[in-house]
């Protein structure tokens, strides 16, 4: 992402010049692709989804499709 940053910020440059903003962007998103640990799209998602457990609530405000989405969370999450 920070590679696409970096091209579409060069874009803006051949079209419209190079200013102070443009230059400061372009070294913090090329600093970003390098800096930070890459991680693969499949690991970002897990990560994501795995982040906040979510609690399933009873009596009305029961949903099927919650619940199933409860249930893949928790066997993806390895959740007891």
């Amino acid at each position: 992402m920070a590679a696409v940053a970096v091209v579409r910020l060069q874009t803006y440059r051949s079209v419209f010049g190079l200013t102070m903003l443009r230059f400061g962007t372009t070294v913090f998103a090329a600093w970003l692709g390098v800096v930070a640990r890459p991680l693969t799209q499949a690991a970002a998602l897990t990560n994501r989804l795995c982040d906040v457990p979510y609690r399933l609530k009873g009596g009305w405000s029961w949903n099927r499709s919650r619940a199933e989405a409860y249930e893949a969370r928790r066997v993806l999450c390895h959740w007891q």
